[in-house]
Parts: C-alpha cells; structure tokens; sequence
C-alpha cells in the first residue's frame, strides 16, 4: 500500500499566532515553538500570516531601523534553526531595500532562506510600505544567502506544483495550483461569512488549493480588530474552516493529485485554454515532508462522492436532478410531437425512477398520465415481489398499463437458434433484455410514441446491459446518474410523496435486491442478485467517480476507499476494484453507441462529448498495476 505522499497528499499547518507586537525576538521564538509542533506532526509546509515577526500595526515604527534589523537579524537565526525540521514555512517580516520598506514574505527551510516576495495591498493602518515593480527580480544578501527577490510563482521540488503567495484573492494567479493567501483584513460583523463564501468559489472556480491566515492575534486593537482566523479550502471543499478558540495548531492533508487532475482537465477545455498563463518561477522550494502513512492520514473522504454530504444540500441537490430528468424527458417528447412515451416497468429501481420522470413529464406538457405507456413483461427470473411492486406502481400513477410475458416468445427463439432453455448462459439471459427492447421498440412504433431508457451510469460503466438489449432507447433520462444516487431520488420522492399507496411500494423497490430477473425464480424470489456477482454499487459508484471524474490511480482509489469503508476488508475492496477496472476498459464498445439524455450532473459517460475512449483498448497497464496492490 502507498503512504499518503507518494499517493499526492501534502499536509498543511495552519498555527494560531499569538503576536507580540514590535518583538521580533519573542516572535521569533513563538514561529520555532510552532514550526517543531508542526514538523513532529510531519507537515510539510506551515502557514503563518502577515508581519509574523514585528506584527501589521506598528504603524510609523516600521520607518525605525531598529525594528527592521531586529526581523531581519531574526529571520536569519530562525532560517538557520530551520535545519532540524523537515518543514517549509512563509514568514512574514518588513524590510528596506533601497529608499522603500516593503512588506514580505520570506520562504524558509533545511537551513536557509529560499526566497522573499514582496507583497501588496497593505491595509491602510500599513501605510509605511510601498507596492513592488511587477516586471522587477532581484538578488538580495540575506545572512549568507544570496535570495532572489520578486513577484512570480514558487516551484515546489521537481513535481508540478507551484505555489502563489498573495496578499488578495482577486491578484491571484490562475497557473497556480496552491494559493497561500495572508491577508491584512480586520475582523468585522458577518466578514467570516463573506470570506468563507470567496474562499469555496475561488478554489472551485478554477481547481485549486487556498489556505488563508488572517493577521495575527496580538495586533493592536486601537482602530480594528484581528483574530488570526484561518481557512483551507480544496477545490470548493473546507477542510479546516474558522479558529478553533483551544486548537492552538490546525493542520490537515491536501490531496494535491486530485487538484492537478482537476487543472489539466479544466485547461485542456477548448473553452479554457486562454486562460492558462505564462508561468513565471521566482524561485524552486525543495520538498521536505517525511512519508505519512495511510493510517495517519487526515482527510474527508465521502463514501458517496456524488452528493452532497449535508442532508438539507443533498435533498435540494436530488430535488433538483428529478427536475432536470423532467425537463430532459418533456423537451424531447415535445419535440418529437409523440402521443405517447412507452417504457418497460420491472419493480425494480431504475424503471421506477424513470416511471416517475415520465409521468411528471406528461403533467408538465398539460398531458394525461394515460399517455405513458408502461409496460411489464414478465420472464423465467421475474419475482413474485418485482412483479406486484411494478403492478402497484403503475395502478398508483394512474398511467396506461400493459403486460406481456416474454416466456413464450423466447422460448420459440431458443427453439430456432437451438438453443437449450436448461442452459442459463449469457444466451439465455441477453435473449430476454433483447426481446424485452424489441417489445417496446415495436409497440412505441405502433402508439406513435418514443422509448425510454431506465439504465443508470453504474451499469453503463459496468457494461452490465445487453448490447442492442436494455441498453437501447430512444431517450434514457437515467444515464447520468449512478445508482446510488437513483436510490437517494426515489428515496426523496417517496419521502416527499402524499399519494395513497404510492410511499408505500415505493419504500419496498427501495429495499428489494437490485437484480435484472434473468435467471429463474426459486419459489417465486429473486435468485440472481447483481451486487452478489459484481460487489457493493457503492464501491462501484465510488471508483467511478475516483477513477473518471478524478483520473486518479488505482493505489490512491484503493487508499482512499480504505478510509471511506471501514466495513470492507482490504482484501475485499481490492478484488472489487478489479472487478471495476476490468469491466470499465473492456466495456466501451456498449456505451459508444449510448442513446440521447439530457446530463443532469457534471459528468457522464456519453460518447458525444463526456467520454472519449477507444473500445478496443489494451488494458494489461491497468490490470498489472492492480495486481501490484495485492
């Protein structure tokens, strides 16, 4: 197993500053305190604020060359300290160079000082430093360093990674991938609010890490008042949000594989590709960090990656894919100017939602429920519990209903393939999906209608569907949506429904086996249960989103699978995550020919744009990379 480094992790901390105002020495020593805190807690970089050696209000001190000297002699003994650490840290000091004093943040660690920016946009309690010349680099004598001096991008080792240090959010850089922002703002009524809201889009807008530190504790409170308030946020996410008033040392993991993931697909985007700037590197920072094991990580990981983690967010969030399902399916069909939308019903999930879409659909265009046109066709594997639930469903939505059993058809099939029906093999199976499709297909013809699809993104990537069986439609208004996630938007509808009987049969699709009902009965119940011969949906949704939507490596999945399910074994998930990776790159030939939908989130795996992969790909990279996490 990969330890957290190797895997893309760094870790951040972020101290609570107690200033001293205008003592560089006692902050000097206060900064050593908390940088070999954070280096026992293996961080690889520590996040202090502004002016942490002679604080932000000094006000006309700042002109006094003994203050200056002081953070200056300072820094150097705290750079030279610095050599027993495995630690980076920005320290923020005022300095004279030439006739001007600038306000800047000098980069320390293994013993030097690597280099200082200047900085920008004091506050106006700061009015004794001067804005540096964009376009102007130096070398500086600092100690017995020679220190390159300007505004650009710091490069972290030999990765891609380059850090922008600033002293406002809306400077910053858009080519930088970790943004350390320490800002001079006071603290006022409702300002957490505001920064915290700038903070989630800043870093979502373009996928990025921000860290923020607001002026130290300390800071003279005669005009306004500071607290030291620190933020980290990964691409829209917090990770360590507002001071904890007894938490004197704030520190958590970033997984910055993930963040550069999400850049290169942002600036590979047609649409984005002005946006990447010109790179301009002041100086290279080494990398530090000792390893951190996957035991020792800490880091939000969500078992369910598609939704949101708050509930009230989450129920907005499937309020609002239903809608869009709605939209999708009423557009089309009012396009289409078709009497009907006709649909096979199984009692099982994917139809149900789908049923539900349809009908809702059908009230938006001013249209009676008799105008979906549900059909149930029963075969050798339909359940007495799949059977009843989909009977009920449709009397409760009050829509046109029919019944066909493909028994009899298929069996006459078997006979002029000869094909023996005691032989349950993948003929046996796809013959019913295809025969199923051929039903709908030609019934849609003869209703003047369109067909809906009901297959979800789980099973698209699964390739667990027929070809030219259940994977075909005229429209699927579920191909976008994971499993999973299909149960949480019934679950919401059922949740939310006041239709006698409807809640009811709802609640109990929601508890049955999903399965496609292919193989015969026993005793009238479900014998082929999918999560039994692939795994749990919820790992398999779970990789998808890692694996695709992240482009991350199957050791870091695996390592972070191991963190959102406590409840698998690791020998568990591993073969699982086999089972993914080779049906995913073997698959591809069934989704090229995907019929239309409407993308109701950010990401599905359309071949008209989404997803683009070769269908007869080599995976022997893939696979032999799996076999090395064993």
């Amino acid at each position: 197993m990969k330890n957290c480094s190797s895997s893309g992790f760094l870790r951040f901390a972020l101290p609570k500053f107690e200033l001293s105002l205008a003592n560089p020495k006692a902050n000097k020593e206060r900064l050593a305190d908390l940088l070999c805190e954070a280096n026992r807690l293996k961080c690889h970089w520590a996040v202090f604020p502004t002016l942490a050696l002679s604080g932000l209000t000094c006000g006309d001190l700042f002109y006094q060359d003994l203050l200056l000297r002081h953070c200056k002699e300072q820094l150097i003994a705290l750079a030279e300290e610095s050599n027993q650490w495995q630690i980076l840290a920005n320290i923020g000091l005022p300095m004279r160079m030439g006739e001007k004093i600038y306000a800047c943040q000098a980069i320390i660690g293994q013993g030097r000082i690597w280099a200082i920016l200047p900085q920008e946009q004091m506050s106006r309690e700061a009015t004794a430093f001067s804005a540096w010349n964009e376009n102007e680099t130096m070398q500086v004598k600092i100690g017995s360093w020679e220190v390159p001096i300007g505004k650009g991008l710091l490069q972290w080792g030999q990765s891609d990674l380059t850090i922008n240090i600033i002293q406002g959010g809306e400077h910053a850089a858009e080519n930088a991938a970790i943004h350390i922002w320490t800002d001079t703002a006071e603290i006022t009524a409702g300002s957490r609010e505001r920064l915290e809201t700038e903070l989630t889009y800043l870093s979502q807008k373009i996928p990025a890490v921000w860290l923020y530190s607001a002026p130290a504790c300390g800071e003279s409170g005669g005009e306004v008042l500071y607290d030291n308030t620190r933020y980290l946020f990964e691409t829209g996410t917090s990770l360590i949000a507002q001071e904890v008033e007894h938490e004197v040392m704030q520190w958590s993991d970033v997984h910055v594989r993930k963040v550069l993931n999400l850049r290169t697909r942002f600036f590979s985007n047609r649409n984005q590709r002005s946006r990447a700037q010109k790179t301009t590197i002041l100086a290279e920072v080494p990398y530090l960090g000792r390893e951190v094991e996957a035991y020792e990580l800490k880091y939000p990981v969500l078992a369910n990656p598609w939704l949101p983690e708050n509930r009230e967010q989450r129920q907005r969030f499937v309020r609002d894919l239903f809608e869009l399902q709605v939209r999708g399916v009423a557009q089309r069909w009012k396009h289409t100017g078709s009497e009907v939308v006709v649909l096979g019903v199984s009692g099982g999930l994917d139809s149900t939602l789908a049923l539900l879409v349809s009908v809702e659909a059908a009230k938006r265009l001013g249209k009676p429920a008799e105008h979906v046109l549900a059909i149930t066709m029963p075969g050798f594997g339909t359940s007495n519990r799949t059977y009843d639930n989909a009977a009920q469903l449709m009397q409760s939505l009050q829509v046109r209903a029919r019944e066909i059993s493909i028994v009899d058809s298929c069996l006459q099939h078997f006979k002029d393939i000869q094909q023996n029906p005691d032989h349950h093999d993948v003929t046996f199976e796809n013959t019913q999906a295809r025969e199923r499709t051929q039903i709908l297909m030609d019934v849609a013809n003869q209703e003047n209608g369109f067909v809906i699809g009901t297959g979800d993104l789980s099973e698209i990537a699964l390739g667990w569907c027929t070809y030219n069986g259940d994977a075909m439609s005229m429209y699927n208004p579920n191909h976008s949506l994971t499993k999973t996630t299909i149960r949480e938007v019934v679950g919401w509808y059922a949740s939310a429904s006041v239709q006698e009987g409807l809640s009811e049969v709802l609640y109990d699709i929601l508890k049955t086996p999903v399965s496609p009902e292919l193989i015969p009965t026993e005793e009238g119940k479900i014998k082929q249960k999918t999560e039994e011969v692939l795994g749990a949906y919820e790992l398999h949704d779970f990789f998808l989103y890692h694996m695709a939507v992240l482009a991350l490596e199957p050791g870091d999945i695996l390592l972070l699978a191991q963190r959102a399910f406590s409840n698998y074994e690791p020998d568990e998930l591993t073969r699982i995550l086999k089972v993914f990776y080779k049906r995913f790159l073997t698959q591809q030939f069934k989704r090229s020919p995907s019929p239309e939908g409407a993308r109701v989130i950010s990401f599905s795996l359309s071949p008209r744009g989404d997803w683009s992969m070769p269908s007869d790909l080599q995976i022997e990279t893939w696979m032999n990379e799996l076999e090395e996490l064993c």
